[in-house]
């Protein structure tokens, strides 16, 4: 309840002071930016307002809010939540290798999702899902349009870093531990992962994304060390971004077509994050480190 508050409070103040900032601005208006004609109007000052609001909320919620749980409860924040530890180059290589392949299994997962959710609910509501789910991509669209280098890396470091940071502190290295102390390794893990998909706001991803919650919990509990789900997670994301670039179809159409899944890549992709979490583990217990059980 504590961190929810300090969630609460930290996203509000950041909130507020993103439109203290922008409102400054006399190159474009928040209406311009908020609204739906803003979203279709592409220009650059629009789009990056809209990313400066985006990096102050969530360093609001996913970075200053448990930051301030973690110093408030334990006082000693790096060593709590994993970052005090060294990294292995060989342990991020199988993390990050891990999450490509568990990345590529999704597409599948996110295939029986919408085919779960198609079939159970109603019409009316599956055409409302629908609709919102055009709209987070059409604005997701949005931030990753870029006209020039600037703002290229702008839209990198809102896309690829700055989630890898901010939620693996929030939930594997804040969130999570603080569940696994009260519900266990196996509780804790998954009801982080749940969190972690939830707040997503994406119901057709969802099972995806909690695959992937999964993975990263598991490497955060078994190392004690965050720097290898934020590394895995920074692979991913980057890849994904990259990827969208690279193509020359509109990024929305990118965004909300999906290909058929070909189950041998998909096969072959479990196989490869399932290899590399075990490859993770195995190295980790030949060097004797331990599962993080510290302040538990």
């Amino acid at each position: 309840m504590f961190l929810l508050i300090l969630m609460l409070f930290f996203g509000s103040l950041t909130q507020m002071l993103g439109l203290m900032l922008t409102s400054g601005s006399g190159s474009v208006s928040l209406q311009d930016v908020v609204s739906e004609d803003g979203l279709h109007a592409h220009t650059v000052g629009a789009r990056n307002i809209l990313r400066i609001l985006q990096v102050l909320f969530v360093s609001g919620v996913f970075i200053l809010a448990p930051w301030a749980f973690a110093y408030v409860t334990y006082g000693r924040i790096e060593e709590t939540v994993g970052l005090s530890r060294k990294v292995s180059p060989v342990l991020l290589l199988i993390a990050a290798l891990c999450v490509l392949g568990a990345g590529y299994s999704v597409d599948a997962l996110v295939h029986f999702n919408e085919w779960i959710l198609q079939n159970v609910l109603s019409g009316e509501l599956w055409a409302d899902l629908m609709d919102e789910h055009r709209s987070m991509n059409q604005q997701m669209a949005y931030l990753l349009t870029s006209e020039n280098a600037a703002e290229w890396l702008f839209a990198f470091l809102l896309i690829a870093c700055l989630p890898a940071l901010a939620e693996e502190f929030m939930f594997r290295g804040v969130l999570q531990k603080e569940l696994i102390r009260g519900l266990g390794a196996i509780g804790g893990i998954v009801l982080t992962s749940l969190f972690f998909a939830l707040t997503h706001f994406q119901p057709l991803h969802f099972t995806g994304l909690f695959f992937f919650g999964l993975v990263l919990g598991l490497m955060r509990h078994w190392s004690g060390n965050l720097w290898y789900s934020i590394g895995a997670h920074f692979v991913n994301n980057a890849t994904v971004f990259i990827s969208i670039k690279m193509q020359e179809a509109p990024i929305e159409q990118l965004l909300t077509e999906r290909e058929a899944v070909q189950w041998g890549y998909t096969i072959a992709a479990f196989l490869v994050a399932g290899t590399g979490l075990w490859g993770f583990r195995h190295i980790l217990q030949r060097r004797g480190v331990q599962p993080d059980n510290r302040y538990y």
